[in-house]
């Protein structure tokens, strides 16, 4: 028998789309790719753990934890807390280190979204399944990281598979850049409140904290540690006025240059985040209403927590070039906890005094967005006046846990 004549094809990266898959629009050549920025921020999880605890409560959850991520409360504001209650984790089973790390990289993916790309591709790719890992190589795709052309084998998720027949028979592909996610700081945590009766105890009501001022609260009796809840809201706008120019045929003459010429007027409304800075003394109930000596709360007032920023100066939102005032997005309240696990002269009733010592806040920015700034590229423009429009600044005590 004569030798069996065998046809070998090249072996495919099935899970790499590059110029073979991804579809190029007729018209311009360019690929139909698009980037989008992922709006589903969190940025605080809130977790219930140690259920049924014998030692704690029976029946329910015996400790809950708020875990924050700081540096994107910073810069995208406050986000609602995703709550999960974790039946099967104890803490007499190594659960604190699992609620760390299962923290950790909740916030890390959800609290620093990367940018998602949605594709168009053959629809040989069917086979693609939600949460498949795939790279794509393409050399006319942006990279909006870079600000250059040219993705390279970068890693992506496939979240949404989106068959679209009509006259091209394609696939419209939804990918998350895992690539792009960035390695973000360790979450600040509240430490672990203890909810079993006659343990742990909250005091929830709201006292606001006076600028250059302070605040006082007080804890239950015998308490050994406490959380304390804060709050704060605190921004600054601005409105820039522009006089406009445009470059354009202003003469009718195509054979002669376009020039610039005023067009009128645009409003830039700008929301920027604020700093504020605070601390925290203590004393037993018991001590004299005055300066204590050697960090000891029973001689008097000392320092629970040195002076402390939390927040950043920063542009949060923009309306920009309108022909009238936009009302830009505001910052949420950023809410936060500070835990204290060694108090001097425990148990006792404790005074707890919260200062409010600044706000750092953004100056007048429109000057250095220049005169030109909502004109054609090329034409002057003017800056015509600029405004503070509204400031907030409050610092509030949110609440107090005492336990014992």
């Amino acid at each position: 028998m004569g030798a069996l004549n065998r046809t070998t094809v090249a072996s495919e990266d099935f899970y790499t789309l590059d110029e073979h898959d991804i579809l190029v629009d007729p018209q311009t050549g360019l690929p139909q790719a698009a980037w989008r920025k992922d709006e589903t921020i969190k940025n605080k999880v809130d977790v219930f753990y140690d259920f049924n605890d014998a030692s704690l409560k029976q029946e329910d959850f015996g400790r809950r934890q708020v875990w924050t991520a700081d540096a994107s409360v910073t810069r995208n504001g406050p986000q609602s807390a995703i709550e999960m209650q974790c039946r099967g984790v104890r803490t007499s089973l190594g659960g604190q280190d699992l609620m760390d790390r299962l923290a950790l990289g909740f916030l890390q993916r959800w609290g620093y979204p990367p940018p998602m790309l949605r594709l168009a591709v053959t629809f040989r790719r069917h086979p693609f399944e939600i949460l498949d890992s795939v790279r794509v190589t393409h050399a006319n795709i942006w990279n909006p990281i870079t600000g250059r052309l040219g993705l390279d084998r970068e890693q992506f998720e496939v979240l949404e598979v989106t068959p679209s027949w009509l006259t091209e028979g394609k696939l419209i592909l939804l990918l998350l850049w895992t690539g792009a996610i960035e390695t973000s700081a360790i979450p600040s945590s509240s430490g672990a409140f203890v909810l079993a009766p006659g343990i742990g105890s909250t005091d929830e009501t709201d006292v606001a904290v006076p600028l250059a001022g302070s605040a006082t609260v007080t804890t239950a009796a015998n308490t050994r540690k406490l959380s304390l809840g804060l709050k704060h809201l605190s921004y600054r706008t601005w409105e820039c006025l522009f006089n406009k120019e445009t470059l354009g045929d202003w003469d009718g003459d195509p054979k002669t240059p376009d020039t610039c010429a005023p067009t009128g007027q645009s409003y830039v409304d700008r929301a920027y985040t604020s700093q504020v800075t605070y601390k925290i003394e203590y004393k037993t109930s018991s001590a004299p209403d005055s300066p204590g000596t050697g960090g000891d709360p029973t001689t008097g007032w000392v320092t629970l927590k040195a002076s402390t920023t939390r927040g950043a100066v920063g542009l949060f939102d923009e309306k920009t070039c309108f022909a009238s005032p936009q009302a830009p997005a505001l910052p949420s309240e950023d809410a936060w906890t500070d835990s204290f696990d060694a108090l001097g002269g425990s148990p006792a009733t404790y005074n707890i005094k919260v200062f409010f010592e600044s706000v750092a806040a953004q100056a007048d920015p429109c000057s250095a967005l220049g005169g030109g700034y909502c004109s054609s590229p090329g034409c002057s423009g003017s800056l015509a006046s600029s405004a503070q429009t509204d400031e907030q600044a409050a610092l509030t005590v949110d609440f107090v846990t005492s336990i014992s």
